[in-house]
């Protein structure tokens, strides 16, 4: 793993979080892009990107009850709550059986993929 200073630390946060309230996007959208870049391992890149979504999808959630509860499609919200219990375990059991080379590639895509869908409906707009 490569050796990063405490400034290209703050730097790196400083990008996510403003990139991520730019875009919209999560965090994790954001800082994957710049851990591969800077050749960290995929699965120690993926943990990151996991562990900083934490207190963002928190503070998502608690702006969403406080100023639009009632806009909330609670069918939905039990729906990905309850896939997610399942998928994350899954997802962790995936990437630690997969090559590296290969879970970098299907990260890569399908943040390539995001990263086209966001500008096709930014765009649209």
């Amino acid at each position: 793993m490569p050796v990063v200073s405490f400034h290209v630390y703050v730097i790196i946060g400083a990008v996510v979080g403003f990139g991520s309230a730019i875009t919209g996007t999560s965090g994790p959208v954001i800082l994957l892009p710049l851990l591969f870049f800077a050749e960290f391992p995929s699965l120690y890149a993926l943990g990151l990107a996991q562990g900083i979504q934490i207190p963002i999808a928190v503070a998502a959630t608690i702006g969403n009850l406080i100023f639009s509860f009632e806009d909330i499609d609670w069918l939905i919200w039990a729906l990905l709550a309850s896939t997610l219990g399942v998928a994350i375990p899954l997802g962790v059991a995936g990437a630690h059986h997969l090559p590296q080379f290969f879970l970098k590639a299907f990260i890569t895509v399908g943040l390539l993929v995001g990263s086209i869908a966001l500008l096709v409906r930014t765009a649209m707009r």
